[in-house]
This record gives C-alpha cells, sequence and structure tokens, in this order.
C-alpha cells in the first residue's frame, strides 16, 4: 500500500473519532430527550418484535378487542357498526403486519436457497477439481510403478544371463 493510501485511511479513522466524540459529548448534554426516544424506540420496537413474532395472535387480539368495544355501547346496531369498522381496521392493520412479516420472511427464505446453492455449486466444483487431480495423481503413481518394475525386471534379467554366462565359462 502506498503512503497518500496509507495517509487517506488515517485521515479518515481520524475524521470517525472525532465524529464520535461530538456524538458522545451532544448525548451528554441532552440526557432527557435520550431516554425518551430510546424509551419511543424500544415501545416501536417491542410493539413491531411482537407482531413479527406473533402475528395471528396480533390479528386474533386485533379482532377481539374490536368485539369487546362493539359490545361496550348501549345502541347496539350503531354501537355495533362503529365497533365492526374499529375491529375490521384493526385487522387490516393486524393482516397488513403479518403479511409484511411473512413477506419478509419469504424474501429471507429466498435469499437463504440462493445463498445455499452457490455454496453448493461451489462444494461441486471443489470436489471436481480434487477428483481429477486425485485421479491425475494416481495415474502418475502407477507409471512410475509400471517403470520401476520393468527397469527392476530388465536390471534382474541381466543380472542373471551375466552370472550364467560366468557359470557356464
Amino acid at each position: 500500500m502506498n503512503d497518500p493510501k496509507r495517509q487517506e485511511i488515517k485521515d479518515r479513522i481520524a475524521a470517525s473519532q472525532a465524529r464520535n466524540q461530538s456524538r458522545e459529548y451532544a448525548a451528554a448534554q441532552a440526557p432527557s430527550s435520550k431516554a425518551s426516544d430510546q424509551q419511543a424506540d424500544h415501545s416501536e420496537d417491542g410493539f413491531a418484535g411482537f407482531v413479527k413474532d406473533h402475528p395471528i395472535t396480533t390479528v386474533a387480539g386485533a379482532l377481539a378487542i374490536g368485539v369487546l368495544v362493539a359490545g361496550l355501547f348501549p345502541s347496539a346496531r350503531k354501537a355495533a357498526r362503529k365497533g365492526g369498522a374499529r375491529a375490521s381496521a384493526l385487522g387490516a392493520v393486524g393482516a397488513q403486519a403479518v403479511l409484511g412479516a411473512l413477506q419478509h420472511g419469504l424474501e429471507a427464505g429466498q435469499e437463504v436457497a440462493r445463498t445455499g446453492g452457490e455454496k453448493l455449486d461451489d462444494l461441486g466444483d471443489s470436489i471436481s477439481d480434487t477428483t481429477r487431480s486425485v485421479k491425475r495423481e494416481a495415474r502418475y503413481a502407477a507409471s512410475l510403478s509400471r517403470d520401476t518394475a520393468r527397469i527392476s525386471a530388465r536390471d534382474t534379467g541381466k543380472s542373471l544371463s551375466r552370472l550364467l554366462e560366468r557359470l557356464l565359462k
């Protein structure tokens, strides 16, 4: 890595550290607003997390609340219509939350399937390459063994013929 590139990276790191320090200072100056923001974030995350984890329970709860609200009003028809409208609105909100969670799950599943397919392809390629390499090495070892055996047989034959010639002389 060359020196200008290294200096650029060092400058970026220094700038990010300065930003973090200024954020920490600002957070220390306004603790009450930060606490209310965290509480609001926590309540949103809690509700959204509950809806994602329990979509059927959320829809059933919304319908039950709508029915209860409809039953509380003395004038049955008008109150029932209002309660039914509220229940259906709450049901629609619950259904949208369920559909959003299911869609998110489907997208995540498709991503996992795509990634798994790619890894399986890579694994297949790796196995194929390794198999070819082992096959090539086995052929070489067999060829080397054949050559060694042939040379040994030739040398042994020569030695025996020389020995026989000396014995017969």
